[in-house]
């Protein structure tokens, strides 16, 4: 009879706890006069830049980059005036020394990392009841536990794993990705094909277009097509259009451009009752609400820090 004997693995690091989980659409205008707390927090910009300040230093976060605020380091950020800045801020306990190392730098962040960071989120609007988007919660609420076998199960699990390979990359390899497995190589591909494709509607975003438009772009067929959207984003290519254009729309109505009838006529939609209604269904709340809500960050801010303003 072979005996074995048991190996421990050594965890670098371990995150202890998790304080807050946030996704932010802010207002073109957002002004946040800053705080600091005793746990670490990171800030990633998933749209648009945004001026941030750490203790003594100011610099400029632009689009696909993070930054590491170390415990009792006082933060404050502020929007530029004319883009509406898009953040994922997470903020949670862990006792590594190793961490230290990533103060003081900014990193760009690679496809890899930010399907970590899309994770994270994912996994908080599973495992938790809070608006990611709401500025005035103070501890995370957990959902109901779901079982084995549903897409939700182990959710709390996922987002500390998912938080403790992010914080491993950026130690390994100070922001970049170094390796490309040959067994992703197809990956890659539909990567650069979704790429070049979600690149493309962007500029075309205010055109009327088909799905024979995107396949003669990408030189593939449809079903290719559809593969490489659900690679990517996990859904179809038109339900990724609808996406992208109320994306848009959250932006231009954040960043008060426009009105509702003049994004509508923008983005090509053949009547201001056929936006709404997508807006709706894509957002659940219309774009009046929407508006009233990226709006409701500002004045959260406003009162912190002004507590005399109500």
């Amino acid at each position: 009879m072979m005996y074995y004997k048991p190996t421990t693995p050594y965890n670098s690091l371990e995150i202890k706890s998790i304080y807050t989980i946030h996704y932010f659409e802010y207002h073109k205008d957002f002004s946040f006069s800053g705080e600091k707390h005793n746990f670490w927090e990171i800030m990633y910009v998933d749209r648009g830049e945004i001026a941030a300040t750490a203790d003594e230093k100011s610099f400029v976060l632009k689009q696909n980059q993070l930054v590491v605020y170390s415990p009792d380091e006082f933060h404050a950020l502020h929007a530029n005036n004319i883009t509406a800045p898009n953040t994922i801020i997470v903020s949670f306990d862990c006792n590594s020394k190793s961490l230290n190392a990533l103060k003081n730098q900014i990193f760009y962040i690679n496809e890899h990392m930010r399907s970590m960071l899309a994770g994270i989120v994912r996994e908080a609007k599973k495992a938790y009841s809070n608006n990611l988007s709401d500025p005035e919660y103070r501890k995370l609420i957990k959902a109901k536990r779901k079982p084995e076998g549903t897409d939700s199960f182990a959710a709390e699990q996922m987002i500390t794993c998912y938080l403790q390979m992010l914080l491993i990359e950026l130690l390994r390899s100070g922001g970049y990705n170094r390796h490309t497995r040959k067994s992703t190589v197809q990956k890659n591909e539909f990567a650069d094909k979704f790429k070049l494709i979600s690149n493309w509607i962007d500029d075309h975003i205010d055109r009327k277009f088909t799905i024979n438009d995107l396949c003669a772009e990408c030189i593939t067929n449809k079903q290719t097509l559809e593969n490489i959207f659900k690679t990517n984003v996990g859904m179809s290519v038109i339900e990724f259009c609808r996406k992208r254009k109320i994306d848009f729309a959250k932006k231009y109505l954040r960043e008060d451009a426009l009105n509702i009838t003049q994004i509508s006529e923008k983005l090509g939609f053949s009547s201001v009752h056929y936006f709404t209604r997508t807006f709706k269904k894509v957002e659940n709340m219309t774009p009046s609400e929407y508006a009233k809500s990226a709006k409701a960050i500002i004045d959260h801010s406003e009162r912190v820090s002004n507590p005399k303003i109500k």
